[in-house]
């Protein structure tokens, strides 16, 4: 378990903020995890990380502390591989509009995808990929509707 996700060289190596068509997903290692071939919404982020009870008290008040969150819904699938809370790693949030100003503030934004956008992606070598489809009620960014999501591996 000890080659991960790396968001940090993810980044540094593409020399973009966002992730598209050609983003190569580097690992902790500094290898390529997976290469991003296709992208109909042309940017997702990996820097504003996840959702949790406790960000979503402080964002959205005390009354949703016990509301899920994707934090929770990484340790119930890690827990699946034996793994713990200390084994989550910086996540993508695809097809989560996060602006960066120009001063580096950052905000969750309406998104800038449509519904049937897609991003396909080839694993360079083999990964663990653990998805949590947003549960988060609270946040206008999805109109308070959370969607469903699909998700094809191909072998």
């Amino acid at each position: 378990f000890g080659e991960r996700y790396s968001s940090q060289d993810t980044l540094r190596a593409q020399g973009a903020a966002y992730i598209t068509t050609g983003t190569q997903l580097m690992s902790s290692e500094g290898r390529v995890m997976m290469t991003v071939t296709a992208d109909t919404s042309g940017r997702h982020d990996t820097s504003a990380g996840c959702c949790s009870c406790e960000s979503n008290t402080v964002r959205f008040g005390h009354d949703t502390l016990y509301q899920h969150a994707c934090r929770e819904n990484f340790i119930i699938e890690l827990s699946r591989h034996g793994m713990t809370k200390r084994d989550i790693v910086a996540n993508i949030n695809f097809f989560m509009n996060v602006p960066i100003s120009p001063n580096g503030a950052m905000t969750v934004d309406d998104g800038i995808s449509s519904p049937g956008d897609h991003v396909e992606m080839v694993a360079e070598m083999d990964v663990l990929c653990v998805i949590s489809n947003c549960p988060q009620i609270n946040n206008p960014c999805n109109g308070f509707d959370p969607t469903p999501i699909r998700v094809v591996i191909k072998g």
